[in-house]
């Protein structure tokens, strides 16, 4: 989720139709383009209710400038404000041109309907490569909410409350969390569209993860996503046009975003010094981390089922009730230092090195539950991935927790079975 209330830009962009089209006859390409991206914008919920879709509208076509005659970009929004859209901004248009507008209401958290439109960009925006970018709440690796629900629940990727629901408190006409994609399904539908991505950017909360990197690691060459909760606002489109989205170094997203949230003079202060925490991984890896994970486990305090104390790990999450006690999202590296000998922790570090190709963190971040409740990061321990580690607490308090058992949700996941986390009696 994008938890901060920016409230500042939506005045103004409320004032203008970012979303609006022209009647003209659909532009498709004559041939090959060199990159088409896809912006997929997952907003029926209270970001779309605070229209933080619109002003990223207003930074596209601010950036379109920067764009090459040879890229393609197209934005995809389900918004509850009309039917679902697909447009394209072109360099030199005054407005996005409509492309295709669906029949009624869709849920953009069904996995079919990321696919379908992935398979459409790919059969009419054809590319030497393809860039995604996922806009949305999020909660990184945890299972959806789509059945069996609670009164709250935590979530995967995207809330969509359907029709009749309650975009700005995020739930659907029954008083529910809207639906989100499980990250196994989201893989799948990529997969499905048969549209490979060069990078897929997650603007949206928590999804670095080597959990949800590992789920993703067939579908996409690159990840650039942050571990924490990321300001509302969300990345600055209009540079994220000029050396991010179209730059032939997918790292160049996180170096761009980790720019405007915390260095950039003129666009820092519109994230109220929240701080962040970034990175970019490269999915070939992710097998051979896996696998380095199964070697040294044997090594790790977890063995035996014991619950080392993590109390001075990195943790981009808190685990409080208020958070209705969603587990920690330990740094992955910080986390592995505590678990590990020395040797041990060493060679695990150098595959994390082939995987982890930038990473970039403020000296503080913004982490909650309270508005004041910063967290001083280590630089020198952290990799800017966060990893699930297990712990008796989760198991001890599953009957307070909203979303049950930590522990049990974890052993269903693609990492635990490559990672052979059956070996430490977890």
């Amino acid at each position: 989720m994008k938890p901060f209330r920016l409230l500042t830009y939506i005045i103004m962009c409320t004032l203008v139709a970012g979303c609006s089209h022209h009647d003209d006859e659909p532009v498709l390409p004559r041939k090959e383009g060199r990159r088409t991206v896809l912006i997929y914008q997952c907003a029926q919920n209270s970001l779309g209710y605070y229209n933080y879709h619109r002003q990223d509208s207003l930074e596209l076509m601010d950036g379109l400038r920067y764009l090459d005659k040879s890229d393609r970009l197209l934005v995809f929004t389900d918004d509850g404000k009309g039917a679902p859209r697909l447009y394209r901004y072109m360099a030199g248009k005054k407005e996005p041109q409509l492309l295709r507008t669906w029949d009624g209401p869709v849920d953009a958290s069904d996995p079919a309907v990321l696919q379908e439109v992935l398979t459409w960009t790919r059969e009419h925006f054809p590319a030497a490569e393809y860039g995604l970018v996922l806009w949305s709440h999020a909660d990184g690796w945890l299972p959806s909410t789509n059945t069996d629900y609670a009164a709250v629940r935590p979530r995967s990727f995207g809330v969509d409350v359907g029709p009749g629901g309650s975009m700005a408190s995020d739930r659907d006409a029954n008083g529910r969390l809207g639906t989100q994609m499980d990250i196994s399904a989201m893989a799948e539908a990529i997969a499905g569209s048969g549209l490979h991505a060069k990078y897929i950017f997650f603007d949206a909360c928590m999804m670095q993860t080597l959990e949800v990197a590992y789920e993703l690691r067939r579908v996409t060459d690159y990840i650039v996503a942050s571990p924490i909760a990321t300001p509302v606002s969300g990345a600055f489109y209009t540079h994220m046009l000029r050396s991010g989205l179209f730059s032939d170094d997918p790292a160049d997203i996180a170096r761009t975003f980790y720019a405007d949230v915390v260095e950039d003079a003129a666009v820092a202060p519109r994230y109220g010094g929240y701080g962040l925490v970034v990175s970019c991984l490269k999915t070939e890896g992710m097998e051979s981390l896996a696998e380095a994970t199964r070697q040294v486990l044997p090594f790790a305090s977890l063995m035996g089922h014991t619950s080392p104390d993590m109390s001075g790990v990195q943790s981009y999450y808190p685990y409080v009730s208020s958070y209705f006690y969603r587990p920690h999202a330990y740094d992955a590296q910080d986390a592995m230092r505590c678990l590990l000998p020395e040797a041990q922790y060493n060679a695990w570090c150098e595959a994390l090195s082939r995987v982890v190709v930038y990473k970039a963190a403020s000296s503080q971040v913004w982490v909650g539950p309270s508005s004041f409740t910063y967290y001083t990061v280590d630089a020198a321990h952290t990799c800017g991935v966060s990893m699930f580690v297990p712990q008796a607490r989760y198991a001890d308090n599953a009957a307070n927790c909203a979303f049950g058992d930590h522990n049990e949700n974890f052993r269903h996941t693609a990492w635990y079975a490559a990672c052979d986390f059956a070996q430490t009696g977890w």
